[in-house]
């Protein structure tokens, strides 16, 4: 246990002590805490005798038994957060010893955790982190590339959690984020999710209290069945030129749901995670946004399996919308129908209302 971080900018050792101020003495009372848990679990499971080595723990009561990644140093402190309320809702967490530094045994032993875990967790931050001995692949990567094998090969679901907003990130790092976002094996069965840490950490509290697992489709009634959903995007300069698109889904029988335009980056991010979630169709209204903004949520849709669904969205579309320029005009892509529409006329749109109405 660690009783100092890292200075961000200095890069200098920060110890826990009272003198650099209140966070820096919660931060040294919370590492007490971690290791008084620690020291009461070790001597629980123990018989008196002496232990040479952590004693195994079996999760119980419904409780599962999670492999928490190991991590760098920019995020030692979302891992320990995370593996502090794990352990007090009775979950396993694992590695619950040091992971070898040799590439060959750091393989060995990092399977054999998986192996025995229900549910993996990634935590990414900027730095690459270090290489064992006679390997090519940092310890994160690793890790990461060892439980995608476990995903592929029984399932075990997965959650990985990228900082939506990453300073300094190394080169190394960077490449290697890169290539996990177009890697297709990202995203089976795993939530890939790019937020702050307070989104993410709610996703794991979700996961771990939900007694059913997430739905695809928004809530029907008692029959078991209801209206299709369609999640109309938009930026916020179009809230008020969107509502006659909404009106007229809305009227054709579909339930409408659009971003979240006022409150925290938290709570639009949260919302527009869980619009993803349940909706059956997407409509992107491309009004007065960029290209770039409509690829970043064509971007969100490709990721959309991920963040909690298990079925692909049914119809996925692009409305283009006044006003008239040429680069909307010349937009392209292969992810999604173009829909063009002039003036105020949006029977267009009727195909696209049909296809998501059908079986």
């Amino acid at each position: 246990f660690n009783f100092y971080d890292f200075d961000g900018d200095s890069g200098r050792v920060v110890e826990y002590n009272e003198a650099f101020g209140k966070e820096a003495r919660q931060n040294y009372f919370t590492r007490i805490y971690d290791l008084a848990y620690e020291i009461c679990e070790i001597l629980k499971q123990s018989d008196g005798g002496v232990e040479m080595a952590p004693p195994a723990v079996a999760p119980v009561n419904g409780a599962k038994t999670v492999y928490l990644a190991t991590v760098t140093a920019d995020r030692a402190e979302e891992r320990e957060n995370i593996a502090r309320d794990l352990r007090e809702r009775g979950h396993v967490v694992l590695p619950d010893r040091q992971l070898p530094m040799s590439s060959a045994e750091l393989e060995s032993a990092v399977k054999e955790y998986l192996e025995k875990s229900d549910v993996v967790i990634h935590l990414l931050g900027g730095n690459y982190g270090m290489i064992p001995e006679a390997g090519t692949a940092s310890i994160v990567e690793t890790q990461i590339q060892l439980s995608a094998t476990e995903t592929a090969s029984r399932g075990v679901e997965r959650m990985i959690w990228l900082p939506n907003e990453l300073a300094d990130t190394e080169d190394k790092q960077a490449d290697f984020i890169e290539r996990l976002r177009i890697d297709p094996a990202t995203y089976e069965k795993t939530d890939f999710v790019e937020g702050t840490f307070e989104i993410f950490k709610g996703l794991v509290i979700e996961h771990f209290t939900e007694k059913k697992s997430r739905v695809d489709t928004a809530v029907q009634d008692d029959s078991g069945e209801g209206p299709r959903t369609v999640y109309l995007m938009a930026p916020p300069d179009d809230e008020q030129a969107i509502e006659a698109v909404e009106d007229y889904l809305f009227d054709a029988g579909l339930e409408v749901v659009v971003p979240m335009f006022a409150g925290t980056e938290a709570e639009i991010s949260e919302a527009h995670m869980e619009n993803l979630r349940l909706c059956d169709s997407v409509l992107i209204y491309f009004g007065s946004a960029t290209r770039q903004w409509v690829n970043m949520k064509l971007n969100n849709l490709i990721k959309a399996s991920g963040q909690g669904r298990t079925q692909p969205i049914r119809e996925k579309a692009i409305l283009v919308a006044p006003p008239e320029s040429r680069h909307k005009e010349r937009y392209r892509t292969h992810l999604a129908e173009i829909i063009q529409t002039t003036g105020d006329n949006l029977a267009p749109l009727d195909a696209f209302i049909e296809k998501v109405k059908s079986d």
